[in-house]
């Protein structure tokens, strides 16, 4: 397994999948096609093999299909049954409450994860 990296555009996020167990997705998501584009991703994330892993999301805007993949890949980890510890670094801007309550959605949804919730500064 190779690192993943994917540079951000004005309607994607950037990437950085690490087999260490080291995952961010930072940025925008608004692909009209959230599917093609999170497709390799979802591929990535269902062959970790490692123990651990710390994933950071840190988005400032995301549609709703974008929203249901990135809760696909969460799902994927946390029901890797290779997995120990799976943390959640949940980035949102000090004022942007629905991106905080969004973040409190996955969370109540996943069983292993544990979130961090990180006040930003501006994403």
């Amino acid at each position: 397994m190779e690192h993943l990296q994917i540079e951000p555009t004005n309607y994607s996020p950037s990437v950085s999948f690490n087999p260490s167990g080291v995952l961010s997705i930072k940025g925008r998501s608004l692909m009209l096609r959230a599917s093609s584009y999170y497709k390799p991703l979802i591929n990535w994330i269902a062959g970790i093999e490692a123990k651990t892993v710390h994933f950071t999301v840190e988005m400032d805007c995301f549609n709703s299909m974008s929203s249901k993949k990135l809760l696909e890949m969460l799902k994927i980890v946390d029901e890797n049954n290779n997995i120990g510890e799976f943390v959640v670094y949940w980035g949102f801007e000090m004022h942007d409450e629905d991106t905080l309550l969004k973040g409190q959605n996955l969370e109540r949804r996943l069983k292993k994860a544990r979130f961090q919730f990180l006040k930003l500064a501006g994403v």
